[in-house]
């Protein structure tokens, strides 16, 4: 979740470049917690995923949640809960940055984390192929249609190709 606020600095700092007005505030906060919920999402706790061990209690608590949402996405979740503690804007911008969400991105702020998730593979700052290409072996199972998957990933392609009009060339030179 850092990289990605790293990501997102480094689009608004090209968007103020261009003279583009962005809500820096509300994305800079969603892209800090975007994932926050993502514990939701997994349907095994398995050791190789974490980078430190898993105790019991983490156990417990990954039961608990999976219960109380069944299978509600992780974006879906914290958006609710952001949307009980009054950050509405906030909660938008985290229930869009799910894949499916692209074709009802509206706002810069919104195109913005999403396209500066879709760059983020684990903590590195990847191309967006990369990150696709990843995206795809780590779901393969889900019960998507190749032609559904394939209509969303041309969608998130053009969505960079708006962020190069919008933004310049930089966008591809986001690497640290």
């Amino acid at each position: 979740m850092k990289t990605v606020k790293l990501v997102c600095e480094m689009l608004v700092y090209l968007a103020k470049e261009k003279k583009i007005k962005v809500d820096e505030k509300s994305l800079y906060n969603a892209a800090i917690i975007h994932d926050a919920a993502r514990v939701c999402d997994f349907k095994e706790l398995n050791q190789k995923n974490f980078p430190y061990p898993i105790s019991n209690t983490d156990i417990k608590i990954w039961e608990q949640l999976r219960e109380q949402y069944g299978n509600l996405g992780h974006n879906v979740i914290l958006a609710n809960y952001l949307n009980q503690i009054g950050e509405s804007v906030i909660a938008n911008l985290v229930l869009k940055h799910d894949f499916k969400q692209i074709q009802n991105l509206n706002t810069i702020e919104e195109k913005l984390l999403y396209y500066a998730d879709k760059r983020v593979e684990q903590d590195d700052i990847v191309t967006l192929q990369e990150r696709l290409e990843k995206g795809d072996k780590r779901n393969a199972k889900k019960n998507e249609s190749q032609k559904e998957k394939a209509q969303l990933k041309e969608a998130v392609y053009k969505l960079e190709l708006e962020l190069e009009e919008l933004l310049g060339k930089g966008i591809y030179e986001l690497d640290c």
